[in-house]
């Protein structure tokens, strides 16, 4: 007979709590901040304006020219019997043959264009004009004057191309998405530049100071960006050197000297004339270039060092041992290696550089075709009332860093399935 006791098979009294209530927890909190983004991108969409029929535009014109129409015959019985009471009229007759215009044998399209065009001289041309007479005749009929204006200025607005089309065929805005591009590559190129031998520094020897150089390494990070921009500001334009002379010419060619603070700015700009070219670093490009690359370089510089951390440094030191410099050790062996977190510091440093808007609006400025970038195109058309304009550059901005992250985020994988 067997001595093994059977097992007990009554049920335990031990059961596993539910984790109903941590999910949940877990999905609220997640969910929430994922829905924000969403609804953020979502009105990004749906704010901008889809092209219209011309039907469509005939309809939305008729109200604004009934009001002009109506602020009009107010102006003109305020204005009977004095000097400008035939020229209102005038414009009155305008403004009644724009609310009454019918296609008669034309195409829609044609009278869009028309209703607009006419709408567009009465507004700005003769209602202008009328206005400034009005003013000098001490004629009370400014304020109905300018509400028909509005009113017109309201039906021409109505002809026009999506916001899309208009962002895309607006030069300046097209300007400042080929200097976005340009620039950004510059400074992703110059980061890696920088970050490679402070990364490799970093993770492969000890020193004193070490702890005090990584925190001033990642300053850039934490920092406030108007603050990197009026520094930059400060360093290249405030700080002197001693004095200079300073060369100007008046209106009529005359040559005068002028002592001024030697700056590095001034000296940039002395040298590039002393060899026929026009240097400048603020308000130019290259301080674009230079505003971009103090943010970005950080991050490159903390994601070569993580890469150079994740690769063992005992290759490098067996090939040291069989006669390779350290230098032929870290181009053939540390390098090649560490491909994948060079290509993700790379697209991580031009991801934060087109998303850069403080230091250049600080150091730069905003000069059409020459430092306006795709972020200060966005607080432009803001600051305008183009918030259509601005919400579709702020979606292709959204669109390629979404394509730079997802890039960052395969190469990492790649990464670590590499590591394993």
């Amino acid at each position: 007979m067997s001595s093994l006791t059977p097992p007990d098979s009554s049920p335990s009294p031990f059961r596993p709590k539910s984790d109903t209530a941590f999910f949940f927890g877990l999905g609220s909190l997640g969910g929430f901040y994922l829905f924000l983004i969403l609804a953020l991108i979502l009105a990004l969409v749906i704010v901008p304006r889809w092209g219209k029929s011309d039907e469509t535009k005939l309809l939305l014109m008729a109200p604004s020219l009934e009001e002009a129409f109506s602020h009009l015959e107010v102006a003109s019985r305020k204005a009977n019997g004095t000097n400008l009471a035939q020229e209102v009229e005038d414009a009155l007759k305008e403004a009644r043959e724009l609310a009454d215009l019918k296609p008669e044998g034309q195409s829609k399209a044609s009278l869009v264009k028309q209703t607009a065009t006419e709408a567009r001289a009465l507004a700005n041309i003769e209602l202008s004009e009328l206005a400034k007479k009005a003013e000098t005749e001490k004629i009370n009929i400014g304020r109905e004057i300018d509400q028909a204006k509005n009113s017109l200025l309201n039906a021409v607005a109505f002809d026009r191309p999506s916001d899309y089309a208009a962002v895309f065929n607006d030069p300046r805005i097209r300007a400042s998405a080929k200097l976005s591009f340009v620039s950004c590559t510059i400074s992703a190129l110059l980061s890696l530049w920088v970050a490679v031998p402070i990364g490799y520094t970093m993770s492969r020897f000890q020193f004193r100071g070490k702890n005090f150089i990584d925190t001033i390494l990642d300053v850039p990070i934490v920092l406030p960006p108007l603050v990197i921009g009026l520094g930059l500001l400060i360093l290249f334009n405030n700080i002197s050197f001693g004095t200079m002379d300073v060369v100007y010419f008046d209106r009529d060619g005359d040559q005068y000297i002028v002592q001024e603070n030697r700056t590095i700015e001034r000296m940039i700009q002395q040298v590039g004339a002393s060899i026929g070219f026009q240097m400048r670093i603020t308000n130019g490009a290259a301080g674009v270039v230079l505003a971009q690359f103090m943010v970005a370089c950080a991050f490159a510089v903390r994601t070569m060092r993580n890469t150079f951390d994740q690769i063992s440094p005992r290759q490098e030191e067996v090939a040291m041992t069989l006669g390779s410099s350290r230098g032929e050790a870290f181009w053939s062996i540390v390098l090649p290696q560490g491909y994948r977190g060079l290509l993700a510091a790379g697209t991580l440093a031009w991801a934060r550089s087109l998303g850069e808007f403080g230091p250049i609006l600080i150091f730069c400025g905003i000069n059409a075709h020459r430092t306006e970038v795709m972020s200060s195109s966005v607080y432009l058309q803001f600051s305008i009332g183009e918030i259509e304009k601005a919400a579709v550059v702020s979606l292709l901005m959204i669109a390629l860093a979404f394509v730079v992250l997802l890039l960052v985020r395969n190469l990492g994988k790649s990464d670590a399935m590499a590591n394993r």
